[in-house]
């Protein structure tokens, strides 16, 4: 790891040792470190954050379903449109789709499945489900 200093040099009074100087967490120093280290720092502290307000959730199909009921529109986000977007980045089934949407409504609370009218619903390739005011809540937190 190796500290630069930012801006333009300072030079010390004659006889006089400075000390390291800021700590690395201020605007004096930038640290410069690998790219891998910086993502896999960033991942390992999101993880932190994101279990702390959805435990449990921790496989990639739950952070699109409680991604998509946070950003999606009032009236639902359909089952297959997470079946296409997880199928294609990574090849899950229609199966594992509803049942992370499942994972992601049943004791948590954080989605309810609705059919194509509003009404609630079993989880299945053609209901849809909307987030709830536990996830926005939770959802808000995070990202903070």
């Amino acid at each position: 790891m190796f500290r630069v200093r930012l801006g333009a040099p300072r030079r010390p009074a004659a006889g006089v040792v400075e000390p390291l100087g800021a700590p690395p967490w201020t605007s004096d120093y930038a640290l410069l470190e690998g790219d891998d280290q910086v993502v896999g720092r960033f991942s390992t502290n999101y993880h932190t954050i994101w279990q702390k307000h959805f435990p449990g959730l921790i496989k990639r199909a739950h952070w699109h379903v409680i991604f998509s009921a946070r950003c999606g529109l009032d009236q639902g986000v359909s089952c297959r449109s997470i079946h296409r977007t997880l199928y294609g980045s990574y090849g899950t089934d229609i199966r594992t789709c509803v049942e992370r949407v499942k994972d992601c409504e049943q004791g948590r609370s954080f989605v309810q499945v609705i059919d194509p009218n509003g009404k609630p619903c079993a989880a299945s390739a053609g209901s849809f489900f909307v987030g709830t005011d536990k996830l926005r809540q939770n959802f808000d937190r995070h990202a903070i």
